[in-house]
């Protein structure tokens, strides 16, 4: 109960505007090209900084929060991207499907920037501890690189859709 008091009281406006950003992502919703980017690079700078704070720029700490990234990443560009996905080339916007997975990924990095908040005011030892160093990093990195992956499918659907829109050279002869 004492920790409770000892949050500060910017947290918990911050954990309900994550919540309604979270939130507002479950429904399906038009979303413009450059606005794709904004969510990932916000929350990967958050999650580096987080990170870098914490932790300092050493090297393990580093290879630790990006190999979370490239695994976590690679798993999620794999995965196939909803078919109800759609843009459209000539005003750019996409029309994005409802997903929980923005809200739960907001609430990984949350939770875990609370661990490491709560674990540094009363065990702060634990935090310098190999094994626990390198789960929290590579969770941090994991959380990032599903961000950027998301945003990069999107993009690569743009991508897809332009070079299908572009004129074909006719042939003449």
């Amino acid at each position: 109960m004492s920790i409770l008091n000892k949050i500060p009281y910017w947290v918990f406006p911050l954990l309900l505007g994550l919540i309604w950003l979270g939130y507002s992502q479950s429904r399906t919703r038009q979303v413009p090209l450059g606005r794709t980017a904004i969510l990932p690079l916000m929350m990967s700078i958050l999650s580096l900084q987080g990170t870098l704070k914490t932790f300092g720029a050493q090297p393990a700490v580093l290879t630790s929060w990006l190999l979370g990234a490239l695994v976590a990443g690679t798993v999620m560009w794999r995965t196939a991207m909803s078919k109800d996905v759609r843009y459209n080339p000539h005003n750019r916007p996409f029309t994005v499907p409802g997903s929980w997975l923005p809200l739960a990924l907001l609430m990984a990095v949350f939770v875990l920037k609370f661990c490491i908040g709560v674990l540094g005011a009363t065990q702060p030892a634990l935090l310098h501890q190999a094994n626990i160093t390198l789960a929290l990093t590579s969770a941090f990195g994991a959380c990032t690189g599903i961000f950027i992956a998301r945003a990069a499918c999107l993009w690569r659907l743009a991508l897809q859709n332009s070079a299908s829109q572009a004129p074909r050279p006719s042939r003449v002869g």
